[in-house]
């Protein structure tokens, strides 16, 4: 069940101060929710614009280390199925980003740490919801939305939170019960199908998109028939 939210006005991120209350021996499924991040990252470091009116916040689970790809799937699932409530067609783009129309509405970034006695997943959410496009930089605002500009109108960010925290809860698995979430995320990744460019640290993979299993990997198939799992990588282009 949702524990306490911890509600802060302007943080560096809200991973960051939930990894602080971590190491204070806080309950699990502890929320933390900012008004503002000055320093909100997406995977491998990069930039999260977060300006007011979005909603920002990191859930703290106790859990496994192997399993942090299974908070990650059930998040971006959570995301796409709280948007479907608002009669949003959301998708997911491999592996975290959530989509509407092809552009990037919310992100999901999920750190493993070492508590003083167990293991927890920070599962960090941000959604660009109740602000103008205008609000983001020019530099990203052909490939970004946010769900005031989709929605034309004010979007009420406690509502939102509330029905997020539901969807995300209800749908976690426990063990061996992850088939329904995988299941899921399958379905509205919009990735699978396609052929796509994968940068990885192995150098630039091609090959067609075939399925997202529990451990967060995806399949791709080469033009010689052969299957490729990547755990991590960027998508350099989609066809």
């Amino acid at each position: 069940m949702i524990g306490n939210i911890v509600r802060r006005g302007v943080v560096d991120s809200t991973n960051e101060v939930a990894k602080g209350l971590v190491a204070e021996a806080v309950a699990p499924w502890t929320v933390v929710v900012a008004e503002k991040q000055v320093e909100g990252r997406g995977r491998s470091g990069r930039a999260w614009v977060s300006p007011r009116g979005g909603l920002y916040l990191s859930v703290i689970v106790q859990e496994d280390l192997q399993r942090l790809p299974m908070a990650s799937l059930t998040a971006g699932v959570a995301v796409v199925d709280t948007l479907s409530d608002q009669a949003l067609e959301a998708t997911i783009k491999w592996p975290n980003d959530v989509l509407i129309g092809g552009a990037k509405v919310a992100g999901v970034l999920v750190e493993g740490i070492v508590g003083p006695q167990t293991y927890w997943a920070i599962v960090g959410i941000g959604v660009n919801s109740d602000f103008p496009l205008e609000a983001l930089p020019r530099q990203i605002r052909d490939n970004a939305t946010t769900l005031r500009h989709e929605l034309g109108g004010r979007v009420d960010n406690e509502l939102l939170l509330h029905s997020l925290l539901d969807s995300f809860q209800s749908s976690y698995p426990a063990p061996g019960e992850e088939r329904s979430v995988v299941a899921r995320y399958n379905e509205v990744c919009s990735t699978l199908g396609k052929e796509v460019r994968v940068e990885t640290n192995r150098g630039i993979i091609n090959g067609k998109a075939v399925e997202v299993g529990a451990s967060g990997f995806i399949v791709l198939e080469t033009k010689n028939g052969q299957k490729v799992e990547l755990a991590e990588g960027s998508i350099l282009s989609e066809g």
